[in-house]
Parts: structure tokens; C-alpha cells; sequence
């Protein structure tokens, strides 16, 4: 596959490969296992249909029979090589996200999901940071990091990074990190300072009242946006990360 990361549609089409891979079964089938598997996900059944026709299209299943005028797939080996080509890329990138994913749980529910701290991953490459913040906004975490300090905690960016990095194994970028900064500043979220008005090395940052009023609202956001994003790649991990399709 030529995209680092993976849409919708691939995942769509990665469950079918899966299911197919055991059985033959008509489009209304799968999308009532999809139904069954993932209940708190909105499985819209022309998302499932697109995903049929194009793995249709591209010769990767084909109708095994007809029966009362319903078709039913198989999938071909040309399909059974895209799904090992999936298991074989994906599952190492989705792994590797997963612990990631794993500690900012752990960070933004205060450990209520987990009796124990998660390890923290180890330093993730620079192609699997970008295929993590094409999941999850990293926008978010960075300003997430910031506000939860609070008003009693003064930092420098480079403590910021390093915090970052050493619970996440990802290093921000440091063109998002001062976006984040010099909207909180225009916005009265957050108060900077320098240590030598002269000769300004280095600039401390404090959370102000509005930053940490605006913070309980913001953290019940950035909570529900990590919580689907583990979600999401538990699901790939699932259909990705099993004996299904071994060769």
C-alpha cells in the first residue's frame, strides 16, 4: 500500500477480507457481523456496500453463488494477498500506536480504565509519528499537556517536549507546540514570561484562571477523542492481529 495510514474505507474492506477469509457470505451478512462485532460503532450499510463493490472491482472477492436472487462473496487469492499485505504492514504501525494510545488513556482518565500505569513505548520512528497524528489530533495532547499543569506549575518548552516524549514516545513538533502556545497567549489561556528581559533565553509559561476553567471542558473533549481513537485501533488490531490468514 503506498498511504502510511489507513481510512475508513481500508478498515471497511479489511473486515471483509477478514470474514470472508472463513466463510462466503452475502453483503446483508457481514454487515450484520460488523453490527455484532462493533455494536458501539455507526456501521452505515452503503459504506459496507462501496467497500464490497470496490474489493469487487478490483478482483480481491468475487460471487461464489446466487441464491433467491442474493449474492454471495468469496474472496480470491488475490484477496487473500491483500489481507496478508495489510496484517504484514499495518499490525507493527498499529501495535506501536497502541501503547501509545494505551498511555494517553491512562494520562487523560486519570487511571480509571486501568489499575496499572501502562509501560511507556519506546521512541517511535518519525514515519509512525506521522502515521499517529494522521489518527489522533496531536494539537490536542500538546494543549492537553499545557493546561493540565495549572496555575502552580511554570514550564519552558523544552521541559514540555521532554515530558511529552518520555510519557508517549513521540516528540511534538515544535512548530505545533508554539501554534498551541501563541493561541493560549492571544486567548488569555496562558501567561509567558522571560527570565532576563534583556537578553531573553528563556521564557516561562504559566496557566492562567481562564486556562484552567476552559480546561474542564476541553479535557472532556480531548478524553472522548483518545477513548475512539484507542477504540479504532483495538478494531484494526482485532481483525489484523490474530491466526486468521497465516500462512
Amino acid at each position: 500500500m503506498k498511504e502510511k495510514s489507513i481510512t475508513q474505507h481500508d478498515f471497511h474492506k479489511i473486515f471483509l477480507l477478514y470474514e470472508l477469509m472463513e466463510n462466503d457470505y452475502s453483503g446483508g451478512q457481514l454487515l450484520d457481523k460488523m453490527n455484532v462485532k462493533f455494536p458501539y460503532k455507526v456501521n452505515v450499510p452503503q459504506y459496507i456496500y462501496k467497500a464490497l463493490r470496490s474489493l469487487k472491482n478490483e478482483h480481491e472477492i468475487a460471487v461464489a453463488y446466487v441464491e433467491n436472487k442474493v449474492h454471495y462473496f468469496t474472496i480470491t487469492s488475490k484477496g487473500k494477498d491483500r489481507y496478508y499485505q495489510y496484517k504484514k504492514e499495518l499490525v507493527p504501525k498499529f501495535k506501536n500506536m497502541k501503547q501509545v494510545i494505551d498511555c494517553l488513556v491512562y494520562t487523560v482518565t486519570g487511571g480509571s480504565y486501568t489499575s496499572q500505569r501502562p509501560e511507556p513505548p519506546k521512541a517511535l520512528s518519525k514515519e509512525d509519528q506521522r502515521f499517529f497524528s494522521s489518527h489522533l489530533n496531536v494539537k490536542d495532547i500538546i494543549a492537553y499537556e499545557i493546561l493540565a499543569r495549572g496555575t502552580n506549575t511554570p514550564f519552558i518548552t523544552a521541559h514540555l517536549l521532554e515530558d511529552i516524549e518520555s510519557k508517549y514516545g513521540w516528540s511534538s513538533s515544535k512548530t505545533w507546540m508554539y501554534d498551541v502556545i501563541h493561541h493560549f497567549e492571544e486567548n488569555g489561556y496562558l501567561v509567558g514570561k522571560w527570565d532576563d528581559p534583556v537578553l531573553r533565553t528563556l521564557r516561562y509559561y504559566r496557566v492562567t484562571d481562564e486556562g484552567v476553567s476552559m480546561f474542564q471542558s476541553f479535557s472532556h473533549q480531548v478524553r472522548e477523542n483518545v477513548l475512539h481513537c484507542q477504540h479504532f485501533f483495538s478494531q484494526v488490531l482485532d481483525l489484523l492481529d490474530s491466526s486468521k490468514g497465516d500462512k
